[in-house]
């Protein structure tokens, strides 16, 4: 027996713009639930909340009983009641999976019980974040009106603020500055926390004075979408200073990674105390291989398998590693292609075809990530992730060694500047999302009129035989549709409606 969660939601924006009310849309769901013969066990009602996030109170308490096995499917009126976020999609559908429960939505034709299900989740969660970013640019605008009265949405460590706008907190001025002298003395973000908090009386972690040491807004300066506004907000310390700063940040970090070639240096969190790891190594019998673990100095944890964390992240972070092999055009190679005067987006295409050519398909995750140098690997995990947090389950009644400590991925805190600057790309059309559908890449691209479409199946298809089909989003069904083939997906403005060109191989 399907045992339906009913779960609807409607912000006020939603009600303006579609007109479709609680009442509406509990109606037409309880119907729908009839003709197919499920039991209803709950309604959950979202009222006035937007799906940015999965911190709504009606949502939190269906997930918690589908987790209780109450109900084994959500059933909602479209899929963007339940989700605008591609990562927050990803992180539902893994917890779906997990306790054997599905999502249906009635007027998307969506079913998750299959991959092709799966997929096209994944691609319309794309498309409604991209409608969401377009709504954030037009509230931008109105931003940069209110940076250039001072005004700000926050206010950092040594700051206040006089009505809307931020001012310098006198007593916490001469902090900030001691905190920028020291780090420039060559002072590690440590010792610069113990001297600080003994002198000042303050509770600033490593992480706090690390966090405040690479803000260019103690310099006066406030950067938005690639815009530079200075002096609008007056800075603490000269932008001398800050550019010194900047730069012994970099030599910090570089320092760091020529000492040691731990993969996960200064990222990995410690599950008992939430410190920062250490690392060591050991080399093999033949003392060829070396092998590399992480610890915690204050705790005692000891001994994690890098190999074995390596394993864990890879899976999560897929979508970053493509973009990474994407972006760096120096890695690209395309066969009688020239590199002048071609969008890095053709550049994807062209090497996505040729790889459907090959059997191994040797573009997939693990084979990129493993082709890196350790240097590489380093680099791409010290500029995107901030940290990761693990857990570590014991099991002593193992005989092998190996199994008698099993890691666990709780969480990976990305760095937000790196995601804004990915999610900027795709805006403003320089590159493409991936979405992975049986390990292949699927590229969805942004929004293109009609002569742009022509002009780059133009140059497609002057390399390659391909097909292309042209499908609105009410019509469109991912069952009788070769998703393998898939190569990319254009939304297309025709006549001021949009549909989707699908070029597939």
């Amino acid at each position: 027996m399907i045992s339906v969660g009913i779960y609807i939601r409607v912000s006020t924006e939603d009600q303006a713009r579609e007109g479709h009310s609680l009442d509406e849309q509990e109606e037409r769901l309880k119907n729908f639930c009839l003709a197919k013969d499920y039991k209803i066990y709950k309604v959950y009602k979202d009222a006035g909340i937007s799906a940015k996030n999965t911190k709504r109170p009606k949502f939190q308490e269906m997930m918690q009983d589908m987790k209780d096995k109450n109900i084994n499917l959500i059933l909602a009126y479209k899929l963007d009641r339940i989700t605008r976020s591609v990562k927050d999609l990803e992180n539902i559908i893994i917890e779906l999976e997990k306790y054997e429960c599905g999502i249906e939505c009635m007027m998307d034709n969506i079913n998750t019980t299959d991959s092709n299900g799966k997929f096209f989740v994944r691609m319309l969660t794309v498309l409604s974040q991209l409608e969401i970013e377009r709504t954030s640019e037009r509230t931008k605008m109105g931003l940069v009106g209110a940076y250039k009265k001072g005004h700000y949405n926050r206010c950092p460590f040594g700051y206040t603020k006089d009505g809307k706008k931020v001012i310098v907190d006198e007593n916490l001025r001469p902090v900030v500055r001691e905190i920028f002298a020291m780090y420039l003395q060559g002072k590690s973000a440590s010792i610069i926390s113990k001297y600080i908090n003994a002198e000042y009386k303050t509770s600033l972690t490593t992480k706090k004075i690390e966090n405040i040491v690479k803000q260019k807004f103690y310099a006066g300066i406030i950067e938005i979408e690639g815009k530079i506004f200075n002096d609008v907000i007056e800075g603490i310390i000269s932008k001398e200073e800050w550019s010194k700063c900047e730069s012994q940040y970099k030599k910090n970090q570089e320092r760091q990674m020529r000492k040691e070639n731990y993969i996960f240096l200064q990222k990995i969190r410690c599950p008992k105390c939430g410190k920062i790891m250490g690392g060591t190594h050991s080399i093999g019998a033949r003392g060829k291989k070396k092998f590399w673990y992480y610890q915690c100095n204050s705790c005692g944890i000891r001994n994690l398998n890098e190999e074995v964390l390596e394993s864990l992240v890879i899976d999560e972070i897929s979508e970053i590693i493509d973009y990474y092999m994407i972006a760096d055009v120096s890695t690209i190679y395309t066969p009688k292609q020239t590199r002048e005067d071609i969008d890095i987006n053709i550049y994807a295409s062209l090497i996505e075809i040729e790889k459907r050519k090959s059997k191994h398909y040797n573009l997939k995750t693990k084979d990129i990530w493993y082709s890196l140098p350790r240097e590489s690997r380093q680099y791409l995990i010290l500029d995107f992730i901030e940290d990761i947090e693990i857990d570590v389950t014991y099991h002593p009644e193992e005989k092998e060694y190996k199994k008698q400590k099993e890691i666990h991925l709780k969480q990976i805190n990305f760095k937000e500047e790196k995601i804004q600057n990915m999610a900027k790309l795709f805006k403003e059309g320089m590159m493409d999302l991936v979405v992975k559908h049986n390990g292949k890449n699927i590229l969805i691209s942004n929004q293109m009129d009609q002569k742009e479409v022509e002009r780059y199946l133009d140059k497609i298809k002057s390399k390659y035989k391909v097909k292309t089909i042209q499908v609105d989003i009410e019509n469109i069904d991912f069952n009788k549709l070769a998703v393998d083939r898939i190569i990319r997906i254009i939304p297309t403005s025709i006549t001021g409606k949009i549909s989707y060109t699908i070029v597939m191989t």
